[in-house]
Order: structure tokens, then sequence, then C-alpha cells
């Protein structure tokens, strides 16, 4: 399993992270939005599915992301799914005067 915290709201986070997958066609199998699981799965993934877990830390979220079946591939695509949301948050909210 990896993780990564990041500031901001879990919820919006996970709402966010949600609206990138779609955005990038990756392919949904499955969403918890009372828990913020989604499960998904990323075209260079081998087809193995990854979780992604949003969990509210004071100000900031922690975001886990693991394999379904404990591979690596899944495990590197789904953080770098998150990583792609992250940065295009990031340039957006920069772009904002």
């Amino acid at each position: 399993m990896g993780s990564v915290s990041v500031p901001g709201n879990a919820d919006t986070l996970f709402v966010a992270f949600l609206r990138h997958l779609r955005a990038k066609s990756y392919e949904i199998q499955r969403t918890d939005s009372t828990q913020r699981i989604v499960r998904f799965v990323t075209p260079a993934s081998n087809g193995e599915a990854t979780d992604a877990r949003f969990s509210p830390m004071r100000d900031s979220t922690k975001i886990e992301a693991q394999g379904v079946r404990g591979g690596m591939a899944a495990l590197i695509m789904g953080l770098s799914a998150v990583r792609e949301m992250l940065a295009a948050r990031d340039s957006t909210s920069a772009a904002k005067p």
C-alpha cells in the first residue's frame, strides 16, 4: 500500500478524483462515497484494479492506494492517477487571480 497526505477536505478531494478518473476514461468499477473509496483500472495497470481511500486527518486528507491483488503496477498507476489529479488541481488554483 502506498499513501500520501495532502491539504484539503477528503470529500472534496474524493469528488475531484472521481472527476479526474472519468476525464481520463479510466474504468471505475465501484465507489463508496460514505467511506470515500473508489476501485478503478488504469490502462497501464495490467488489468488489475486499484482501491483508493480518502481519509480525513484534521485539515488534510490521507490518500491510500493499493492494488486489489497486491500488484505493483496497480499500486504505481493508482498513485500516479492521484498525482495527476493533484497536479491538475494545483495548476488550476495557481491560474486563478
